[in-house]
């Protein structure tokens, strides 16, 4: 799947082109859209440099909202 395809603001599709991030992994392609999706916990496994600190981290920054000031994530 390619980033571009994913329903991101146009500020987080900017970073991600600039960082030459254009197909998503597989634990991406699954857990980015489903993590935007959804309101609940996620557990997701997968070998080292497959790309989890992504398939967590941008929907995370995809909902932060800035204007609230109590913590919205946490990250184990």
């Amino acid at each position: 799947m390619k980033f571009a395809k994913i329903n991101l603001n146009k500020n987080l599709q900017k970073a991600l082109i600039e960082l030459n991030f254009k197909e998503t992994t597989k634990i991406q392609s699954e857990a980015i859209p489903f993590l935007l999706n959804s309101e609940t916990d996620l557990i997701g496994l997968a070998q080292t440099g497959t790309g989890k600190t992504g398939a967590f981290g941008i929907p995370i920054i995809e909902k932060i909202k800035l204007e609230k000031n109590y913590t919205q994530c946490i990250i184990l």
